[in-house]
């Protein structure tokens, strides 16, 4: 019965944050993270865009200012 619990506690987090991303993106999108390099943030907007499976949202990697590093955004379509 815990794996039960377990189990729908956990779908129910993916389907806040899901919701959660679906919601307030916008033109400017919703962003992510900063990573060192742009192969770096590729990779992590892949996997973004395969645990949300969204076909209305894709990733994107932008050189932040001021030398921050790259940073992914999750635009809308």
């Amino acid at each position: 019965m815990t794996k039960i619990w377990k189990s729908l506690a956990a779908g129910a987090a993916a389907m806040f944050v899901v919701g959660a991303m679906a919601g307030n993106a916008s033109a400017e999108g919703v962003f992510v993270g900063e990573y060192q390099t742009h192969g770096e943030c590729v990779a992590a907007g892949e996997r973004h865009q395969a645990w949300y499976g969204s076909s209305d949202t894709r990733p994107e990697c932008v050189y932040g200012q001021q030398g921050s590093g790259w940073q992914l955004w999750m635009r809308s379509i």
